[in-house]
């Protein structure tokens, strides 16, 4: 009884926060407010297991896609930037592909909290979360670089991959999918610093997509 009134409880509070809300936003100043109620859902999930358990789990088919998309391999070192307190994305990769990950947050909290999460799921060999700041992070040595919602100057982080990537690395950028444009949303020209060459998006988390961008050839 327990377990199915918690399920209805996260199955409300996702139908509020993912399918209500997000969709009524668009990019620029509205776009940073959707930011912050996704970092506010993963924080409320984090407090109850069951929660986060469930949390975790209504990512599966947009990492799936997102895996398929960039074709990782267990071969793959993998940045996810962004971790938060429920690092749900890095976990999935970890679990789905068997690639090394590495997972950064600049919250010094989130990814405290995050680390007693990681240990609990048995991931500490695969999964490892660090806390950073992107704009100053090392790409160099990753195949696959993903950047999640509510990631601040996010021109600076995509100047600094656009320049210190290796020429078969994969970046998957979630956001959320404008069916009006048929593109993705974002508070900058993506095209300005990678191409873009394939959306997935999310059926399960409407309406959150993602874009495979590739380096420019010079």
């Amino acid at each position: 009884m327990a377990m199915k009134l918690s399920e209805k409880c996260f199955s409300f509070a996702k139908t509020v926060f993912f399918d209500i809300i997000s969709s009524k936003f668009r990019a620029g100043s509205l776009k940073r407010s959707l930011d912050l109620s996704y970092v506010i859902f993963e924080k409320i999930a984090y407090n109850f297991e069951i929660f986060s358990s469930n949390y975790i789990n209504m990512y599966c088919e947009i990492v799936e896609k997102e895996i398929r998309l960039a074709n990782i391999t267990s071969k793959d070192n993998v940045l996810v930037i962004g971790a938060g307190s429920l690092p749900a994305t890095s976990v999935l990769i970890a679990q789905k592909s068997g690639a090394s990950v590495v997972s950064i947050d600049v919250d010094k909290a989130a990814i405290n909290k995050a680390n007693v999460l990681i240990k609990r799921l048995d991931l500490s060999d695969k999964l490892k979360l660090v806390h950073a700041d992107g704009r100053y992070y090392d790409f160099e040595k990753f195949d696959v670089i993903f950047v999640l919602y509510a990631i601040k100057q996010l021109d600076e982080i995509f100047e600094k991959i656009s320049k210190k990537i290796k020429t078969d690395t994969r970046v998957i950028y979630r956001s959320v999918f404008d069916k009006e444009t048929n593109t993705i949303k974002s508070r900058i020209d993506l095209s300005k610093f990678l191409e873009v060459k394939n959306i997935v998006k999310s059926e399960n988390i409407s309406p959150a997509a993602s874009a495979l961008l590739l380096k420019k050839d010079t």
